[in-house]
Order: structure tokens, then C-alpha cells, then sequence
């Protein structure tokens, strides 16, 4: 069940504020949240993930995380910056636990990452697959989610200058 859009009133508070009231019961202030975040979390999730069904395992475990963590979460920020390394960290860990359960690798595997081909190298989103990682992560956190340095920073827990160094090398790499 989808939580029900959220009254107008609720667009102008604060997340911190929403989570507050969430916790001491308002049931629509959690909908606010979810409603304002919902997107954010499906779209990290979908880059994330290997197929549709894992992002939305995902996604939904993530909102569960929340709810868990309400009673003793003091955000510093927005809610996303919260949901970012609960979704990273999932996906990781469902990995984990793929590589463990694996007992020798299979034809599966090649089929997981695909290969860009020499007709696709103009392509950005083959040229961001081929950062290392931390890098693209933080282009994509700060260039297509519009989160702030600090924002970042927060989400990924690393120094803001860390952030502006991958940046910096993940641009001059996609130049």
C-alpha cells in the first residue's frame, strides 16, 4: 500500500520537522516524506541495482530502514542524504551475499556487467560506467541528483574536499 499524497501544508516543513512529527505520530507527516523522497530513492536504487525487481526491494527496504531508525535518527540534512548510503549498502550486501552463495562462478557473471562496445564510447552513460566508482557516484549525487557538496559529503561520509577531488578527476576523465 502506497502512502496516501500528503496535505499541502505539509510541502512547507522541513524534513527534520516531518520526521518529528512522524515520530510522535503523525502518521501524514511520514507520507510527506515518503512522497518527497520516493523518486529520489527509485532513481538511486535503478542505477544501483542489476534489474527492476532488486531496485524496488531496495527502494521498499530502505523505507522500512526509515521507519526502523525514526526514533533515533537527528537529521543534519535532507532525508535523501540519509537514504543514499541505506541504498547503497543494501545493494552492496545483497552482493555480498550473491558472492558467498556462489560456489563457482557461472556464465552469469559476464552477463551482470556489460561490456560498452567501440561504437558506444561516445556515449555518457557508457563513459560514466567506466569511472571508478566513488568518482561516478559523486558525479551522479551532485550533476543529476543537484545534491550539494555538503550534501554529499554527508550522504557518502567523506570529507567535502574528497568530494571535490573525485568530482574533479570524474569530469576531467568524462572531458
Amino acid at each position: 500500500m502506497t502512502p496516501e499524497p500528503p496535505p499541502e501544508h505539509q510541502h512547507d516543513r522541513s524534513d527534520a520537522d516531518l520526521l518529528a512529527a512522524y515520530v510522535r505520530g503523525d502518521v501524514r507527516a511520514f507520507d510527506a516524506l515518503y512522497h518527497r523522497h520516493k523518486d529520489f530513492a527509485v532513481r538511486v536504487s535503478r542505477r544501483m541495482a542489476r534489474d527492476e525487481s532488486e531496485a524496488m526491494d531496495v527502494f521498499q527496504e530502505a523505507f522500512a530502514k526509515l521507519v526502523e531508525h525514526a526514533p533515533r535518527l537527528r537529521l543534519t540534512a535532507r532525508v535523501s542524504t540519509w537514504l543514499y548510503p541505506v541504498i547503497r549498502n543494501a545493494i552492496a550486501e545483497r552482493r555480498r551475499r550473491e558472492r558467498t552463495l556462489r560456489l563457482a562462478p557461472s556464465d552469469d557473471a559476464a552477463v551482470a556487467a556489460p561490456v560498452p562496445t567501440s561504437t558506444d564510447v561516445a556515449d555518457l552513460s557508457v563513459r560514466l560506467a567506466r569511472l571508478p566508482d566513488d568518482q561516478r557516484e559523486v558525479v551522479l549525487l551532485r550533476i543529476v541528483e543537484e545534491l550539494s557538496v555538503q550534501e554529499v559529503a554527508l550522504a557518502l561520509d567523506i570529507p567535502e574536499g574528497t568530494v571535490k577531488s573525485r568530482l574533479h578527476h570524474a569530469l576531467k576523465a568524462l572531458g
